[in-house]
């Protein structure tokens, strides 16, 4: 796996050996950030992160701030030593958080995100009997997103978009057995 663009461009971590993980192909983050054009100094969440290649993409884009959230015990060690690796010294920008979504977004002292990345591990999605992405697992995202922010899920084909209170599906974009969901704020009504 390898940044596909930016000041980072060409930098590469090992392919994952965590069973939660479910790597984001090159293609998939190159259309999300495609999608999002110029993000210079924007504040960033990498939610369910894995390896945590869609935050490195981010800060190598020109990101102003990342921060990573990882669930899973033997992810969150690779996506510690994959931070070490890639930033090394120059870590100031990236902040990595062992919870999951729910409890993360319990914290107190959260920033608001210009742009949300949510790309949870398929088979669990896929094999789940409810949607995990439509149970208030991230009821907290929405007072956390910026009022012009964007949200983005991965999520495998064939699954309907998840109805989050608050915001609405702006783009639907199909990738062979993924899609890229992409929400905003409900616009409120003027009287």
């Amino acid at each position: 796996m390898r940044i596909i663009s930016g000041k980072l461009k060409g930098v590469s971590i090992p392919e994952s050996k965590a069973e939660a993980t479910h790597p984001m192909s090159e293609k998939l983050r190159g259309a999300i950030f495609n999608a999002l054009g110029d993000i210079e100094g924007l504040r960033f969440l990498d939610g369910c992160a894995g390896t945590g290649m869609v935050g490195f993409e981010a800060l190598s884009r020109g990101a102003g701030h990342v921060d990573a959230v990882e669930k899973d015990d033997r992810a969150f060690a690779e996506l510690s030593r994959n931070s070490k690796k890639i930033l090394g010294k120059d870590a100031e920008q990236y902040r990595a958080f062992h919870y999951g979504i729910r409890q993360f977004f319990k914290k107190n002292n959260l920033p608001v995100y210009d742009v949300m990345v949510f790309d949870p591990p398929y088979d669990m999605v896929a094999h789940s009997k409810i949607n995990i992405v439509q149970t208030d697992h991230f009821d907290g995202t929405v007072k956390h997103l910026a009022k012009d922010g964007i949200m983005i899920f991965s999520l495998p084909s064939g699954i309907d978009p998840p109805r989050l209170p608050k915001l609405t599906p702006i783009k639907i974009k199909k990738h062979g057995i993924a899609q890229l969901i992409y929400y905003r704020h409900i616009p409120s009504r003027k009287a």
